[in-house]
């Protein structure tokens, strides 16, 4: 077991010298020209690759919001709510509410909102950003399951009020 012991210290005492004797191990190697293709030697067609350079322009700068109020600055104004600017601070976020907020900060908004106006004594205006692009797909949604619902029941009211005539004129048929 000693005898081991030695010669590991031994093997790597003498691989550290062969490491540090040469410089080169420690930079790293440029590559043969024949090992790989450049990306531009690769392509079959140059013609495409500078179609695709002329075609990648920088995106554009991020819109400035429509409202002029961030997230930070809704959730500052519904955090500082009171029964005194209450009606005012919900006209100035409406905006931001109906037309930029996503789905998860419009919901958690209206929630806060709520509670404030519990809070406070105030009340919340009926349908108060209820038309919020953030759930203009689940409204879309609902409404095209309600239209099939209703679709359906028509249809059941139908096909019943043929079997209740069917039998209504087999029974005098058979009379």
């Amino acid at each position: 077991k000693q005898y081991n012991i030695e010669t590991m210290r031994v093997s790597q005492i003498a691989f550290a010298v062969a490491m540090l004797s040469n410089a080169s191990a420690f930079t790293i190697a440029p590559r043969p020209a024949s090992f790989a293709l450049s990306m531009s030697d690769a392509v079959a067609e140059p013609e495409v690759a500078e179609e695709a350079a002329e075609e990648a322009t920088p995106a554009p700068a991020p819109a400035a919001p429509k409202s002029g109020l961030t997230i930070s600055g809704v959730r500052i104004s519904i955090d500082s709510l009171t029964s005194d600017n209450f009606s005012s601070t919900l006209s100035e976020i409406e905006p931001f509410l109906v037309n930029e907020a996503g789905v998860t900060f419009y919901k958690k908004s209206m929630r806060r909102i709520t509670r404030a106006a519990k809070a406070t004594g105030a009340t919340l205006p009926e349908g108060y950003a209820l038309e919020a692009k953030a759930t203009a797909a689940r409204r879309t949604k609902q409404n095209e399951f309600i239209q099939q619902k209703e679709a359906e029941r028509v249809e059941a009211e139908a096909a019943a009020a043929d079997a209740a005539k069917e039998e209504a004129e087999r029974v005098e048929a058979e009379a």
